[in-house]
C-alpha cells in the first residue's frame, strides 16, 4: 500500500480520534495522537507489507504488542483494520471511562 493510501485509511478509520495527523515519505511512516493522549505510529515497511503500529509510552518506548497480540497481521486492508481496530481498543482500556465519556460526548457529530 502506497504511504498516503495508508494515511487515508488511518485518518479515515479514526476519524476525530486522531489529531496531529502527520506522514513521512523519508521513513515511510504515518504518525497522528488518539484521544488527546496516545501518540502513535504505524507503517508498513515489512517486507511482505504488513501493517506495524506503535503507541509511544511516557518512558519513550513504543508498545507494539497490544492485547496480546503483535498488530502485524497482512498487507490486505480487511487485516490492517483489524490492527487498527486492535489499537484503538488498547487506547480505550487505558483510559477512565469518565475521560472516554466526555471525549465520547464532545467529539460527537453535530
Amino acid at each position: 500500500m502506497e504511504l498516503i493510501e495508508l494515511y487515508k485509511l488511518i485518518v479515515g478509520f479514526y476519524g476525530v480520534k486522531a489529531t496531529d495527523k502527520a506522514f513521512n515519505s523519508v521513513d515511510n511512516t504515518v504518525s497522528c495522537v488518539l484521544y488527546e493522549t496516545f501518540p502513535c505510529t504505524f507503517n508498513t515497511n515489512d517486507q511482505h507489507g504488513a501493517l506495524f503500529a506503535g503507541v509511544y509510552l511516557a518512558d519513550g518506548s513504543v508498545q507494539g504488542t497490544l492485547l496480546g497480540k503483535t498488530p502485524s497481521l497482512g498487507a490486505d486492508e480487511a487485516s490492517m483494520i483489524e490492527t487498527l481496530s486492535r489499537v484503538d481498543a488498547w487506547c480505550r482500556l487505558q483510559l477512565t471511562d469518565k475521560f472516554l465519556e466526555a471525549f465520547d460526548r464532545t467529539h460527537a457529530p453535530a
